[in-house]
């Protein structure tokens, strides 16, 4: 599933509160998505953030919140900051081991119910996909990633999410775009 790019629903409301624009990637402890950057029509308001935990649905057209509130500015949630400050992308990012061996590149991440990274799906330099489980990391940083030696594939995973009450014991892929439409003047 594509996440960035996919319209922020209100349900309370019935509207469209903005757009997601990027991941926010808490790195410690194996990695989760902590939030989603939101776009809107008030961009002059700064960075406005969609706590994970406040998402109430991940669909394939969109995410849904209770309520417009749930999108906050980035000050209002403690340590989000340093997240955004730590600039950790997962997509795209280069996985070496702890050896120095480059093994590829990520393509997408599986994350689970609560947005911890559960694993890795990589193309090495022949075009292969691989899958990596979360347990294999050692180290998510800018533009990086470092594995483990023993490398222990898996299978892709792939399932439909419509809402959250769907997500228990489900992962679900997230692929990330690499453009996002023109921002708004």
């Amino acid at each position: 599933m594509e996440i960035l790019g996919l319209p922020v629903i209100s349900i309370m409301e019935g509207r469209e509160i903005g757009i997601v624009k990027s991941l926010v990637i808490n790195p410690a402890n194996g990695a989760s998505v902590a939030a989603l950057t939101v776009d809107n029509e008030k961009w002059y308001e700064g960075i406005k953030v969609l706590p994970f935990g406040a998402i109430g649905g991940l669909g394939d057209y969109a995410i849904t919140v209770e309520d417009s509130h749930q999108v906050v500015p980035v000050t209002s949630v403690p340590n989000l900051e340093i997240f955004l400050d730590a600039d950790v992308n997962i997509v795209g990012a280069s996985v070496l081991t702890k050896n120095g061996r480059v093994k590829g590149k990520v393509t997408e991440i599986i994350i689970n119910d609560s947005g911890k990274i559960d694993s890795c799906e990589i193309e090495d330099s022949n075009g292969d996909k691989i899958v990596i489980p979360g347990q294999q990391v050692i180290t998510y940083a800018k533009g990086v990633i470092i594995v483990s030696e023993a490398i222990i594939v898996e299978q892709p995973v792939s399932s439909e999410v419509q809402s959250k009450s769907d997500l228990s014991e489900m992962n679900f892929p997230i692929s990330v775009i690499t453009e996002m439409p023109p921002e708004p003047h």
